[in-house]
Formats: structure tokens, C-alpha cells, sequence
């Protein structure tokens, strides 16, 4: 099992909506994270040298044996590490989700979501004058 095939398996991408796989456009970002990738790894070789690994590593190199074989570990991934599960895949659709080409692909512009990328507009504040000068609006309630 490797990494690669693994998050694309997560996020295959789709063609006829132009959305890219996620190693096509989020894959460099994700090798930025090297201790999240080195405990990842720990996992792949502990999936490797269980018997499940064992049994699909064995199969052909066939993208249907990849495809189970990243289902396989995906299972065995969220029983053994939920934790780091969660951590990873989190990550995970965070880059992808926030890459200009997958923006793009879902009609966004080409910018990062907020906070980074987008800001409001100014805002005029003389427009709330009238609502600071009348005071307080409330009513009192016993001995405040």
C-alpha cells in the first residue's frame, strides 16, 4: 500500500467535473507534513504485516487490487489509529479543498477560502452612529 494511492482513493477527483485527483494537485502540499507522514507510514508498515495487508499485497498490481487494497486499509486504518485517522484525513481535505484547480472545478474563485485569501469589504461605521447615541435600548430588571 502506498500513500499516493491511498489519498487518491480518498479523493479519486471527477472528470466530468473537472475536479483533479488529489495527488494531482494537493500531493506536494501533503509531503510538507513530515511528521503526520511518518506516523502514516508506521501504520502502512503495520498494515503491511498484518494478514489482511499480507493477503492484498499478494494480488496483482491491477487498479481494481489498488482500489481494494485502499479500502482495505482505509478499514483497518480508522479501527486501529481513529485518531490519527481523523488528524490525516482532515488534513487531507483540507488541502485538497482549498487548491485554486478544485476551487475552480466547484465554481469558486481562484483564491483560498477566509481567512486567507478572501476579506469583506469596509465597513461604514457612521451608519451605526444614530444606534450608539440613543443609549441602552434594554429594560432593567429587579435590583440591576
Amino acid at each position: 500500500m502506498q500513500l499516493k494511492i491511498f489519498v487518491d482513493s480518498l479523493i479519486p477527483g471527477d472528470e466530468a467535473l473537472g475536479a483533479p485527483k488529489f495527488s494531482a494537485v494537493a500531493w506536494p502540499l501533503l509531503q510538507e507534513s513530515r511528521d503526520l507522514i511518518a506516523h502514516v507510514s508506521v501504520v502502512i508498515k503495520e498494515f503491511r504485516n498484518s494478514a489482511t495487508g499480507c493477503v492484498i499485497s499478494e494480488s496483482n498490481e491491477s487498479i481494481e487490487s489498488n482500489e481494494a487494497m485502499a479500502k482495505s486499509f482505509s478499514s483497518f486504518f480508522k479501527e486501529k489509529h481513529n485518531v490519527l485517522y481523523v488528524e490525516f484525513r482532515e488534513i487531507v481535505m483540507g488541502l485538497y479543498f482549498s487548491s485554486p484547480a478544485v476551487l475552480v472545478a466547484m465554481g469558486e474563485e481562484e483564491m483560498p477560502l477566509f481567512p486567507r485569501g478572501q476579506s469583506l469589504p469596509t465597513f461604514n461605521t457612521d451608519m451605526l452612529e444614530s444606534v450608539y447615541s440613543r443609549g441602552e435600548i434594554w429594560r432593567r430588571v429587579n435590583g440591576g
